[in-house]
């Protein structure tokens, strides 16, 4: 198998119709004689458009590699079998491919080959480390998962209980609210109760400022009419004092002047009587508007 000259790879059948554009055996020799072959310009061979002369450039490059026999360039476009075959075989028999290393190269190998056993034992070393690694964080894996469960029921019977006592909380202050309602509207019936009132004892007030007005201007009526009386009777007392003074001395007789002073008395009397009655009377007047 190898590329064509479009450069796409194809399998090979047979050593006649399938190899007479020569790009199978450009690719054979690039395979088993990589240096010879690029020494020998191997490269040109499919850059000629022409099968003869491409097959006469592929005999010259076998030719510089030691390995051209019975084969021409016509067999090669032709595509005789037999020849083609046995040209393959020979390019075999003189390349085989396969190139035997030297002491120097195999000492080196085998000191690779030790190295590489070192690296081995070395990764193996490491590679049951790592297992016991591997199986310390599976543990801690394991006991993460379990606290990681244990967290999560645990958030989430607080995060239910939040949610119930959320609920309750909002009962309680839906009540609270309704209550601060209620004494709101109490408060707002008390404020109108008190506004009202305040206007009936504003009221109140005015009528007894009137009623103290007119008891003012009665007490001073009463009040004149005292100082009336009261000079009355000190002209009364004048005059009994005036008879007296006659009893004492001469002129009426003693029964007269007794029946003068009873009448004085009396008249004292009557007179004292009416000063008592304005008096309580203007006590019992200010005693129903205290």
């Amino acid at each position: 198998a190898g590329p064509d000259e479009n450069g796409e790879i194809r399998q090979i059948g047979n050593f006649g119709s399938d190899v007479k554009d020569s790009s199978a055996w450009v690719t054979l020799f690039k395979q088993i004689a990589p240096n010879e072959s690029e020494e020998a310009d191997i490269e040109d061979v499919m850059e000629c458009s022409d099968l003869r002369e491409r097959a006469n450039k592929l005999l010259e490059v076998a030719e510089e590699l030691d390995c051209r026999q019975f084969t021409t360039a016509n067999d090669i476009v032709n595509g005789y079998e037999r020849l083609n075959l046995a040209f393959t075989a020979t390019i075999f028999n003189e390349h085989i491919g396969i190139t035997l290393p030297t002491e120097d190269e195999i000492e080196r190998l085998y000191r690779e080959l030790e190295d590489l056993k070192k690296r081995c034992l070395d990764c193996n070393k490491k590679r049951e480390e790592l297992e016991q690694q591997v199986a310390s964080l599976e543990a801690e894996k394991t006991a993460l998962l379990s606290s990681l469960e244990d967290l999560e029921k645990q958030v989430k019977d607080k995060s239910d209980a939040v949610v119930a006592r959320g609920i309750d909380i909002t009962d309680m202050l839906e009540q609270k609210n309704a209550e601060i309602a209620r004494l709101k509207a109490l408060l707002a019936d008390q404020d109108t109760d008190l506004a009202t009132k305040l206007q009936q004892l504003e009221a109140g007030l005015s009528s007894f400022k009137d009623v103290e007005n007119d008891l003012n201007s009665k007490m001073q009526s009463n009040k004149d009419t005292i100082s009336s009386l009261e000079g009355q009777i000190q002209d009364l007392e004048r005059a009994t004092k005036d008879l007296q003074d006659l009893a004492d001395g001469k002129g009426q007789s003693v029964e007269d002047m007794k029946k003068q002073l009873e009448e004085k008395e009396k008249e004292i009397a009557s007179k004292s009587d009416i000063i008592n009655n304005h008096t309580q009377n203007a006590e019992q007047l200010l005693g129903s508007h205290a």
